[in-house]
């Protein structure tokens, strides 16, 4: 257990990949918010943000169908937030890692941010790419649908659910802010052959991440046609009755990141207390609480418009779609 502040972080397992942990105590600065209770019946969504400070860094409309695609625009970005945490892991986060504790370690001012909950953190590979065949900073200002952002992705031939585990990328920053010295400097260092600096990513969305961290090392990704080294943080959530709860990280249960909750397994009293009551509250038909719907800054793109030059249109080609990604899994082949 660690200390960040008034953040408190239980190490509830280490998995091949990464870590699991709660968190209690912390700001709730970063989290995704309903902007209202009602649902769109024509494409079976409902209307969020995700948030920094505040400040909408995009709008999500996920699916209440697990197997259909959301909708996805870009926000303010991060230079409106002014996160200073965000800042102070960015600073440290290209020194390399020597394992999990060390990463933990690294981004524990990040973790302060979070919301009150469980949360897996892997140090794993993505795609600078949205999973539909382009480059991923080379999003639309407008509400579209991405194939990547569902729950669980639906093989048609092979009628077989697969998740597609946060490997794509969806950008938080505005394109003006991109710097070619700054791709060099990452291509470079991914070229060294020493251990490669990580981008930081938010996976809210199923099989697309939310790029927290790490632009310009996707966009020196795309150029060199290889993976990005990834830290993918996962908020995971308490199912199952009061005898017989687990913390679970998707659509399926899987028995590599999830855990069944016990006397051992180190989850906070506060956060097993929430959840059993609100199990009480289920059983005994309680009303129960609305949430507390976002009122703030309105969901509208603060990116800078840009033409992407032919080495990142092209580097597209390298890169799976979701649906290729999807039937990689379903045969046990990854491209990662």
């Amino acid at each position: 257990m660690g200390l960040f502040s008034n953040t408190k972080i239980n190490i509830i397992k280490k998995v091949p990949d990464g870590i699991v942990i709660a968190v209690t105590g912390a700001k709730a600065a970063l989290k995704c918010e309903l902007t209202s209770m009602e649902e769109n019946e024509k494409d079976m969504t409902y209307p969020m943000v995700m948030t920094l400070n505040g400040t909408p860094l995009m709008e999500m409309h996920p699916s209440y169908c697990p197997t259909c695609c959301g909708l996805l625009a870009t926000g303010y970005g991060l230079d409106s937030a002014k996160c200073t945490e965000l800042t102070e892991v960015s600073d440290k986060i290209n020194s390399g890692f020597t394992g999990v504790e060390d990463f933990l370690e690294t981004i524990k001012p990040l973790i302060g941010l979070f919301e009150d909950g469980v949360y897996l953190i892997r140090d794993t590979k993505t795609f600078p790419v949205d999973g539909d065949g382009h480059f991923f900073w080379a999003v639309t200002y407008e509400l579209k649908y991405y194939n990547a952002y569902t729950d669980a992705y639906y093989i048609t031939d092979l009628m077989q659910l697969c998740e597609l585990k946060g490997v794509f990328l969806y950008p938080t920053q505005s394109r003006d802010r991109y710097d070619e010295n700054r791709v060099k400097h990452y291509m470079d260092l991914f070229k060294s052959g020493n251990e490669k600096p990580r981008a930081i990513a938010y996976n809210a969305m199923g099989g697309m991440s939310a790029l927290l961290d790490g632009h310009h090392k996707a966009c020196a990704a795309a150029r060199l046609h290889a993976p990005l080294d990834t830290i993918v943080i996962t908020k995971g959530h308490l199912a199952g009755d009061k005898d017989n709860i687990q913390i679970r990280f998707g659509y399926y249960l899987d028995a590599e990141y999830d855990i069944a909750v016990d006397k051992i397994s180190g989850l906070p009293s506060k956060l097993y207390k929430q959840y059993t009551e609100q199990i009480a509250d289920l059983y005994a038909k309680k009303k129960q609480q609305p949430p507390v719907l976002y009122k703030g800054l309105p969901v509208e793109s603060r990116f800078a418009k840009r033409e992407w030059e032919k080495c990142y249109t092209d580097a597209v080609y390298y890169y799976p779609t979701a649906d290729q990604f999807a039937g990689e899994l379903a045969s046990d082949y990854s491209a990662i």
